[in-house]
């Protein structure tokens, strides 16, 4: 009886140095919701950055804590989503860094390959459509096993006459073939460029 005691007291108390992180990351998600749930707030810049401003709090305080790739995610979408009310282009600029800082920073993050794909996904309605192919390529390449893989490959089938051309390097050759020829005093090589 003791063991289950000791256990479960083991078990509910929070991580060591946990407590700090989890406070600050329920104090932003409550934000968060209450700017979600208001038409209200939605339509003041303050309350957007007010809220951004409490997870940037979680991630640059704790950056190896377990909610910091959410943070960051969460950032992105904001700003992502404060774009529609402001149509600042400052604002889905800022978007597209966080989510590009998301998949610099926790590559390995589940969040990582959400983050790759909405940069796509911004490219492609800004008609950005070279741009949105690379995002989405990055999305197959980077994490085979992500999630958004499947959704990726649409999108590359979608935007196929945008995929980039192999960059050619100026002043190099291509080799397409090589033979000799050996005899008994020389042997002779030609290569076809």
């Amino acid at each position: 009886a003791i063991l289950f005691i000791l256990l479960g007291l083991f078990f509910s108390s929070p991580p060591a140095g946990g407590s700090d992180y989890d406070d600050l990351y329920r104090k932003a998600r409550s934000h968060y919701y209450a700017l979600k749930d208001s038409e209200t707030k939605k339509k003041y810049r303050s309350y957007w950055l007010e809220c951004i401003k409490d997870f940037q709090a979680v991630y640059t305080k704790y950056p190896n804590s377990p909610k910091a790739d959410d943070a960051l995610f969460t950032v992105a979408i904001l700003y992502n989503d404060l774009y529609r009310y402001s149509c600042l282009k400052s604002d889905l600029q800022e978007a597209l860094s966080s989510f590009q800082d998301l998949v610099t920073r926790y590559p390995s993050s589940r969040l990582a390959d959400d983050a790759q794909f909405r940069i796509g996904e911004i490219h492609l309605k800004r008609k950005e459509f070279p741009e949105a192919y690379e995002a989405f390529q990055k999305v197959v390449d980077q994490f085979p096993n992500g999630d958004m893989v499947s959704l990726a490959r649409l999108k590359l089938r979608d935007l196929k006459d945008y995929k980039p051309k192999p960059k050619e390097v100026k002043g190099l050759s291509a080799v397409t073939d090589i033979r000799y020829w050996s005899n008994p005093d020389y042997t002779r090589v030609v290569i076809y460029v």
